[in-house]
C-alpha cells in the first residue's frame, strides 16, 4: 500500500524544501549577503527571499488556509519583491486550501509556468546501504564539491559565483550533509541531505556530463535516505522536473509521487 498523507501533513512535508532554502540564507553573513544580493524578508503572511544574482523571488508555500488578509496584502507585498527582481515565481500545491490564491494570482498577472513532481519515500523501508565510492564532505573537499555542482547545472559567472557562496552555507548549517562520488581521487558526483525533525530533503544531486548513466545518483540518492534515516527523519522528499530522467530512477528506487506542483510566474509589466 502507498503512503497516505492528509494535505497539511503533505504541506508540511513540502515545505521542508523552503525553509532549507530560507535558512540557508538566513546563515549567510551580512557580507556573503550583499556579495551576492541576497534580500531576506521573514514576512508574517508571506516569507520569501531573493537574490539578485539570480532571475526569479523564491517564495514560500502558502501554509494552509490563505487569510483574507493576506489575499488583501498581495498586491502591496508582490510591488514589494517586485523592487528587487525582473520577475517572480511562485509554487503552488494544488489543493483546495490554494485555490482562492490561485484565483488572487492570476488577476493578478501570473501566469502558469512549468510543472515538478515532488516524490516522497517512507524510511521504514530504506535499508543500509554503503557505497565505496561514496564520501561525506569535509571542509578539505568543499570546493571540489561545488566545481561537481556548478560545472553539472551549468552555472557560470555571476550565478556561479552565487551559488559558490550559498554552497558554502549549507555546509556550515549542522542540519546539512553534503556527499560526493569519488572516480578514483576525482569527485564526479554531489548531493545534499537536509534534515528537519522528521523529514529529509535530498537535493542537488548533480553528476558530471561524462559520467552520467553510470548509476550515480541512484547510489547517492540511496545512500542519503539510509543517512536521513539514521539521523531519525521518517520521510524523505525530493523534488524533481516532470518527465524527467531524474523522475524516473525515484520510481525505480521506490519513492512515490504524491502531487505536482505548479509554478506561476509573474513578469514586471512595462
Amino acid at each position: 500500500m502507498g503512503l497516505v498523507l492528509y494535505p497539511e501533513e503533505l504541506r508540511r512535508l513540502i515545505e521542508v524544501e523552503f525553509h532549507f532554502i530560507h535558512r540557508t540564507l538566513s546563515t549567510l553573513s551580512s557580507e556573503e549577503k550583499e556579495s551576492v544580493g541576497i534580500h531576506i524578508q521573514d514576512h508574517d503572511l508571506f516569507p520569501y527571499h531573493l537574490c539578485s544574482s539570480f532571475p526569479a523571488a523564491f517564495t514560500n508555500l502558502i501554509r494552509g488556509q490563505p487569510s483574507a488578509e493576506l489575499l488583501n496584502h498581495l498586491p502591496s507585498i508582490l510591488d514589494e519583491i517586485m523592487r528587487h527582481q525582473d520577475f517572480v515565481y511562485l509554487a503552488v500545491m494544488p489543493d483546495n486550501a490554494s485555490i482562492p490564491f490561485i484565483h488572487k494570482i492570476l488577476d493578478l498577472g501570473f501566469q502558469p509556468s512549468g510543472f515538478e513532481d515532488i516524490w516522497v519515500k517512507d524510511l521504514d523501508q530504506v535499508d543500509p546501504e554503503e557505497h565505496p565510492s561514496l564520501i561525506r564532505v569535509t571542509a578539505d573537499n568543499l570546493e571540489n564539491y561545488i566545481q561537481v555542482a556548478n560545472t553539472a547545472f551549468e552555472m557560470e559567472g555571476e550565478v556561479s559565483r552565487a551559488m559558490t557562496t550559498i554552497t558554502r552555507g549549507m555546509f556550515r548549517d549542522e542540519r546539512n550533509t553534503l556527499f560526493g562520488h569519488m572516480d578514483n581521487e576525482q569527485m564526479v558526483g554531489a548531493g545534499l541531505c537536509h534534515v528537519s525533525g522528521d523529514t529529509a530533503y535530498l537535493g542537488g544531486g548533480s553528476t558530471l556530463e561524462a559520467y552520467r548513466g553510470k548509476q550515480i545518483q541512484q547510489h547517492l540518492l540511496i545512500h542519503r535516505m539510509w543517512h536521513a534515516k539514521k539521523q531519525g527523519a521518517k520521510y524523505a522528499v525530493v523534488t524533481t522536473s516532470v518527465n524527467t530522467t531524474s523522475g524516473r530512477n525515484m520510481l525505480r528506487l521506490g519513492l512515490q509521487k504524491v502531487t505536482t506542483i505548479t509554478n506561476y510566474r509573474y513578469e514586471q509589466q512595462d
